[in-house]
């Protein structure tokens, strides 16, 4: 079976409505800070493993999906 955004995206009836995450966390979230601390921007983008677990951590509000915006700056 697919994803329940996937689903909705087709749009395909759903049980209910999904709910995602838009990440600004440097911004709010308090785990995304502490697990990016000491680092610049660059730096924590090179830690795949910490990178990873900041874009996962949203789960946590038992979100169905999490949409990631990678900074500008980086062009």
């Amino acid at each position: 079976m697919d994803h329940l955004l996937i689903r909705a995206a087709r749009g395909e009836a759903v049980e209910r409505t999904p709910v995602w995450a838009m990440r600004q966390a440097g911004r709010w979230d308090p785990e995304y800070n502490r697990i990016r601390a000491g680092r610049s921007f660059y730096e924590f983008s090179a830690d795949v493993e910490r990178a990873a677990q900041c874009s996962l951590a949203p789960r946590r509000f038992g979100v169905d999906a999490i949409i990631l915006f990678y900074d500008i700056t980086t062009l």
